[in-house]
């Protein structure tokens, strides 16, 4: 791609994938971890309990890299990846600083740069001790959104109000969830995505008077039960249980809410957690949790292979689009084409069947993002924009519809889940009322009307704004670009480590590192290898200048190994 920069001689082009999770909207924008991994923190680790961590040594040197160590720690169903050079840890134990073997240190501690790509982090080179800590992100499905907690899948949109307990529990059933249980009423901040409670701008626009007096009191159903968090659940809770509580609340509804404070002749306003009996009345939203996603358990059961000593995984190496012409595109998940001739949505379809493939439905913003740049950049002749969207809205069932590739039959989507059907069932009740209303029409065109209940998708990529799925295409006669979709073929390789075992004292099951270092092997790599050009490959432990080392993981992943003598010049 021309129109790319990919850097020089000592200069990096750094690309950032900005954060999307949703922010307050009545457009459900769902939540878009990349990758689905996260650097957590940078701790030392003065002891272990071995019952609860696996620990692993990867040989490769040039697999010293968070994704290769989770791909353990995912085999063996542990969340979090303690990564010092090529020492894997593996664990759903949180290691918080409450924990006494535990010490929270700044990010620059973690200065060792992985071998496998270097602008992550693994510890530190002078002392063992020191981990940089990975964060696995639950897999979320669409609609769904990673929990604040980062352990459990939350759904609550504002299309899904109900005005009881029991249709609050149904429909979370409805879409595979149940309905969130939680004791304290402020550990809903644990499940409820901060973006969705906007708590951060919240505190911000109170300092603006004209702010002041905005009702923004949301309510939600939950479920409460008797059971204690678990410590793995807790987040970084910023709002309080609000000090004035109502004399007749129903404890499994709760509101959030500015509330008026006075001190000492300083009035000021906060915004709070409390009970409520409106939920009812004005209607509330369920906290919706994923039924299949569960809370791992600290304990490590035993490893059983037959050689328990050496361990591997499979990790995915490559995506192919299998196509003889290079027509199709890997992006994101999925290989893409785009046809730049204009046919009708039914055609369309016809199409991408041909490939074995469906077509262009879109499940992340910032994937129409990359199509747009995709077709910019490969237009051949001056077209309408448009392109068609796999769906169609059924206005008498009030639902979302996709052609399933496999069969000649539909496919109903879940109701209420992303923005698809947000838009789709927005466009196409505007565009309807409007043609009903419209004086142009003949009455025998109106009745006509009433029996095309139907709405095809489409979208605009040529618009300057954010583009918009529409689905109010009445009868769909439109036509417009074809893009087909479909999922790639995967490459695995296999990535091998040894299990390590500590020799612990028969009296204590924890074990202070320091006086362990004679039977943990802690044999590195050569620090210097000869490649295939008889040139010197410098061991993970030496010190390179890098970018973003010790930032949250933003960038995606290197197959290789890069070398920069400098920093300084980079875009």
């Amino acid at each position: 791609n021309s129109h790319e920069l990919c850097g020089n001689d000592n200069t990096i082009v750094v690309f950032q994938i900005l954060d999307s999770r949703r922010t307050y909207s009545f457009v459900r924008t769902p939540a878009e971890p990349f990758p689905n991994y996260a650097y957590d923190r940078c701790i030392r680790l003065n002891s272990f309990n071995q019952s609860i961590i696996y620990h692993f040594a990867i040989y490769n040197k040039h697999e010293f890299h968070p994704r290769y160590c989770l791909a353990f720690c995912t085999k063996y169903e542990q969340k979090y990846a303690l990564i010092n050079d090529n020492e894997c840890l593996c664990t759903n134990e949180p290691m918080k600083d409450e924990y006494n073997d535990v010490d929270i240190l700044p990010g620059q501690h973690c200065s060792q740069q992985c071998a496998g790509n270097y602008f992550y982090s693994c510890g530190n080179k002078n002392n063992l001790a020191i981990y940089s800590m990975y964060l696995l992100l639950p897999k979320c499905r669409h609609g769904f959104e990673v929990a604040e907690n980062d352990q459990q899948c939350v759904f609550s949109h504002f299309s899904s109000k109900t005005n009881s307990l029991q249709l609050a529990k149904n429909y979370c059933e409805t879409i595979g969830g149940i309905l969130a249980k939680i004791n304290d009423i402020v550990e809903i901040q644990d499940i409820l995505p901060n973006p969705i409670l906007h708590t951060r701008l919240t505190q911000k626009l109170l300092i603006f008077y004209k702010f002041r007096f905005v009702n923004d009191t949301r309510y939600y159903w939950i479920d409460r039960t008797t059971d204690v968090a678990d410590p793995a659940t807790v987040s970084e809770r910023l709002l309080k249980q609000c000090s004035k509580i109502p004399e007749i609340s129903d404890k499994n509804c709760i509101a959030i809410q500015n509330v008026l404070n006075s001190d000492q002749n300083i009035v000021s306003h906060e915004r709070c957690i409390t009970e409520s009996n409106e939920c009812s009345t004005i209607s509330a939203m369920p906290v919706c949790v994923d039924k299949h996603i569960e809370i791992k358990s600290t304990l490590v059961p035993p490893i059983s292979d037959e050689n328990p000593s050496e361990v591997s995984v499979n990790i995915t190496s490559e995506h192919l689009c299998d196509d003889k012409d290079n027509e199709y595109h890997f992006i994101d998940n999925y290989c893409y084409k785009i046809s730049h001739h204009e046919v009708s949505w039914n055609d369309a379809q016809t199409e991408c069947r041909r490939d074995k493939a469906m077509v262009f439905i879109p499940e992340k913003s910032i994937t129409l993002q990359y199509i747009k740049s995709l077709l910019l950049r490969r237009r051949i002749y001056i077209s309408s924009g448009f392109a068609h969207v796999g769906v169609y809205y059924d206005n008498s069932n009030h639902t979302v519809v996709q052609y399933d590739i496999s069969s000649e039959d539909d496919t109903l989507a879940v109701l209420d889940t992303n923005a698809i059907y947000d838009l789709c069932e927005k466009t196409f009740q505007e565009r309807y009322t409007a043609l009903m209303m419209s004086s142009s029409l003949t009455t025998s065109e109106k009745t006509r009307l009433k029996t095309q209940q139907s709405g095809c998708a489409y979208i605009d990529l040529m618009s300057n704004v954010m583009p918009i799925i529409r689905c109010d295409e009445i009868p769909c006669n439109r036509t417009a670009i074809v893009i087909c979709q479909k999922l790639p073929t995967i490459k695995t390789s296999i990535i091998q480590a040894k299990r390590k075992y500590i020799e612990l004292p028969s009296t204590d099951t924890s074990t202070d590192l320091s006086s362990t270092t004679t039977v943990i092997n802690t044999e590195r790599v050569s620090s210097v290898n000869v490649n295939q050009d008889g040139k010197a490959e410098t061991d993970s432990s030496v010190d390179i200048q890098s970018i973003g080392r010790d930032f949250p993981s933003m960038f995606s992943d290197f197959n290789y190994s890069f070398y920069s003598n400098t920093s300084s010049s980079y875009a």
